[in-house]
């Protein structure tokens, strides 16, 4: 039963304009927790973001469950270069909308994925610290900048309190 863990998973949410409500929670990063952690986004009150780090590896996803979501992944998270985007290939609208705390972001919508996508590459990256290899990933230095641009949202990561793992 005991599969080891070979990382940490966060989940948060920041304060919004004048309030004292933000948070953040650290657990020991298995699949099943990964999973449960993005499947419980709601993009406000039950978390905004699941980050996940695994060695020099991460991955962040961002908004609701049951819309839109963002994730981004890099094998070396300190460089630059190496982020990417998961991504819809077979996109048919111009934009999506994603909610991340107290905001929406309008994306094109080949930049946003849908729950099950996400549930794979978090499976995949919880057990190896790595993409789907059967997933569309957009890979340019561009990523990053992009993740860079949701930075008040998705912060340094420094847990304020730390439970044990679900």
């Amino acid at each position: 039963m005991g599969r080891r863990s070979g990382g940490f998973l966060t989940v948060g949410r920041s304060s919004g304009a004048g309030t004292d409500n933000g948070f953040t929670t650290t657990r020991l990063l298995t699949p099943r927790a990964f999973v449960a952690a993005v499947r419980r986004l709601d993009g406000r009150e039950h978390g905004a973001w699941v980050s996940a780090v695994r060695g020099a590896a991460r991955m962040d996803v961002l908004g609701d469950a049951r819309g839109c979501l963002i994730v981004y992944l890099s094998e070396h998270a300190a460089r630059p270069d190496s982020w990417s985007l998961l991504m819809s290939p077979d996109a048919t609208v111009d934009e999506a909308e994603v909610v991340v705390d107290e905001m929406r972001v309008r994306l094109p919508q080949w930049q946003t994925v849908r729950l099950p996508a996400v549930t794979r590459a978090a499976r995949r990256f919880a057990a190896t610290g790595r993409a789907h290899p059967a997933l569309t990933w957009y890979r340019a230095r561009r990523v990053y900048d992009w993740r860079i641009g949701l930075g008040d949202v998705l912060g340094e990561l420094r847990p304020t309190r730390r439970v044990p793992a679900a």
